[in-house]
């Protein structure tokens, strides 16, 4: 079967889905945020360092149940990315010589920061007018992280 084919009968089988759920009262769907985030180091504050924001975000599916005309009971499975980046400019490094205080050296440097969840929120919704509103828990799975330093 050609892809072009298959592509065509998966469409064909969500929308049938998707329809039949809807008769139900039910709507399924493909969920996406994208937002900045900020994440910080346990480092102490200081002026040598900017923690920069970054782009951050989830993509996964979402059911709800039509209960009222304008509420409704919802569930999603997201895969969740928050990024973090922290930067040093021309930093200033000393060392104790004896009794002394020396600069010994320079650094700049930029470390990056990614963690992987898997989230699973449940929420009630109320729709005004144009503008839907939800109200719920969200329970995250940690998954994963990874850091780079330059």
């Amino acid at each position: 079967m050609k892809i072009q084919a298959k592509i065509s009968l998966s469409l064909l089988i969500f929308t049938s889905f998707a329809n039949s759920m809807k008769c139900q009262n039910l709507n399924i769907g493909i969920t996406a945020n994208l937002g900045l985030s900020k994440v910080t180091s346990n480092f102490l504050v200081s002026d040598d360092y900017k923690v920069k924001y970054t782009y951050s975000g989830n993509i996964g599916v979402f059911i709800e149940k039509e209960i009222g005309n304008k509420s409704s009971l919802g569930a999603e499975v997201l895969w969740v990315q928050i990024e973090g980046k922290e930067t040093t400019d021309n930093k200033i490094l000393t060392a104790f010589d004896g009794q002394d205080l020396k600069v010994v050296g320079i650094i700049s440097d930029v470390a990056k920061l990614n963690s992987s969840y898997i989230a699973f929120p449940f929420y009630y919704r109320v729709q005004l007018n144009k503008i839907g509103i939800k109200i719920g828990i969200k329970t995250r799975l940690y998954l994963f992280a990874n850091s780079s330093c330059k």
